[in-house]
């Protein structure tokens, strides 16, 4: 019997292509399996090895096969979704799933570099998590359909009209200016947007209601919400520094040589996209309504031609309530 066995995973809806190493020994060719066979030849190779490791990388698919892995028994894990190309001007499936199953060899064994694993949330942290984007959604669709009424009217040379044009006065006003044939096509807008306005307001409300706890001025409760159910647990960071490299507020750097010459740059961005935005809009507000945290050394500098470099400093808010 084996004493390890790794699968990389290149996971699609109809297909999975499947890279094996055994022990130290070469990678495997490459095969393709439905997803009804998946776990047969998974679960077939339990029984060929003391300890099983698979990876994938996480996608539209979720984390259904993270779950369905781990009650095999398998060291399941999901990765962040990375360039497998490497130089090459080749890239397919098989490619990808034999330098997956190389990277897990390499990750396994100690290289922490060839492999960004990925938390996976519970199911129900999931729901919660969806739950919270549901309302960015709702927003984009509004901005979105809203834009589309905005471009009509500029088109026709009646401006741009910026502001919410479909709400009920605004859009009285605009009915005694505008052709009825334009009017007839915001009239269908309208009905969406006005909706939109309306579940948008209610998620607000519920997600706000959901909050519990003390928090900072300027940080809303909505933000607090939204902010939790991304990270959901602070205690997998190691220290307050983790939490901004998390969102990718990091900054570049390129330093060589003398090491008293550090390099640095802007932000990485090379992070959670979702967090970063409430980060950032929370350090505004934190500026605004709280304009005592200028006074705070490193959290806030201020540079000529009155540019910001805003910086989030996570504490324990509870302590300084």
């Amino acid at each position: 019997m084996a004493k390890e066995i790794f699968l990389g995973i290149d996971a699609h809806e109809n297909s999975y292509q499947v890279g094996r190493k055994i022990d130290a020994g070469g990678i495997q060719p490459v095969q393709s399996f439905k997803p009804d066979k998946l776990l047969g030849f998974v679960a077939r190779q339990l029984q060929l090895a003391e300890k099983v490791y698979a990876v994938y990388e996480a996608g539209p698919l979720g984390y259904v096969l993270y779950r369905q892995l781990k009650e095999l028994g398998l060291e399941a894990m999901v990765c962040a979704p990375e360039c497998l190309e490497g130089g090459s001007k080749r890239k397919y499936n098989k490619i990808d799933a034999a330098k997956l199953t190389a990277r897990l060899y390499s990750f396994v064994h100690g290289n922490q570099y060839d492999l960004r694993i990925v938390r996976v949330p519970s199911p129900e942290q999931e729901a919660l998590r969806a739950r919270s984007r549901q309302l960015d959604q709702l927003v984009d669709t509004r901005k979105a359909l809203a834009a589309q009424g905005r471009s009509l009217m500029l088109s026709q040379g009646y401006g741009s009209h910026k502001g919410s044009w479909w709400r009920p006065v605004a859009f009285e006003q605009l009915q005694a200016r505008l052709p009825e044939w334009i009017i007839a096509e915001l009239v269908l807008w309208q009905a969406h947007l006005l909706l939109l306005d309306q579940q948008i307001a209610e998620l607000k409300s519920e997600l706000v209601a959901s909050f519990q706890g003390p928090r900072p001025k300027g940080a809303g409760a909505q933000s607090m919400v939204q902010l939790e159910r991304e990270i959901f647990d602070y205690n997998r960071f190691k220290n307050p520094h983790k939490v901004g490299c998390f969102g990718g507020l990091c900054p570049s750097e390129h330093s060589t040589g003398d090491p008293s010459k550090q390099r640095l740059g802007s932000i990485t961005k090379v992070g959670h996209p979702r967090i970063r935005v409430l980060m950032v809009e929370m350090a505004w507000r934190m500026v605004q309504f709280q304009p005592l945290v200028l006074l705070v050394p490193g959290l806030v500098e201020l540079e000529p031609k009155s540019k910001f470099r805003v910086g989030i400093c996570f504490c324990d808010w509870e302590e300084k309530m």
